[in-house]
């Protein structure tokens, strides 16, 4: 499987999808990255087993790129 998915949104923006290892949590995490601006903003979930964090970046489908991506701006604040 793969450790990583890059998505290229109608809008020209991109969403990265990374499975890391966090030694400080000794959990997966999922990340999700993106650009505002300049700016990177990311959003991590925590995964006891690699298999877990990998299964659910492979879920992840364009459409729902763009929602996260969506979501996350509304959070985000440039300065």
């Amino acid at each position: 499987m793969k450790f990583a998915k890059l998505f290229d949104l109608e809008d020209g923006e991109q969403v990265l999808l990374t499975v890391e290892y966090d030694d400080e949590k000794d959990q997966y995490e999922l990340v999700f990255k993106t650009d505002f601006d300049g700016a990177t903003a990311s959003m991590k979930l925590g995964y006891k087993e690699e298999s877990m964090a990998l299964e659910s970046m492979e879920k992840v489908e364009l459409e729902r790129a763009q929602e996260l991506r969506s979501s996350m701006s509304k959070h985000f604040i440039t300065f």
